[in-house]
Protein backbone atom coordinates (compact mmCIF):
# COMPACT_ATOMS: atom_id res chain seq x y z
CA UNK A 1 0.00 0.00 0.00
CA UNK A 2 2.97 2.42 0.74
CA UNK A 3 4.93 1.46 -1.89
CA UNK A 4 1.51 2.41 -4.20
CA UNK A 5 2.15 5.55 -2.95
CA UNK A 6 5.17 6.55 -3.14
CA UNK A 7 5.23 4.89 -7.07
CA UNK A 8 2.19 7.73 -7.24
CA UNK A 9 4.11 10.35 -5.51
CA UNK A 10 6.90 9.62 -7.85
CA UNK A 11 4.91 9.36 -10.83
CA UNK A 12 3.38 12.89 -9.92
CA UNK A 13 6.96 14.32 -9.43
CA UNK A 14 8.07 13.52 -12.90
CA UNK A 15 4.91 14.98 -14.27
CA UNK A 16 5.60 18.17 -12.62
CA UNK A 17 9.21 18.04 -13.65
CA UNK A 18 8.31 17.55 -17.07
CA UNK A 19 5.64 20.47 -17.11
CA UNK A 20 8.60 22.85 -15.28
CA UNK A 21 7.01 23.40 -12.14
CA UNK A 22 10.04 21.77 -10.45
CA UNK A 23 13.90 22.91 -11.76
Amino acid sequence: MLGGYNKGLALKTETLKKEGYIK
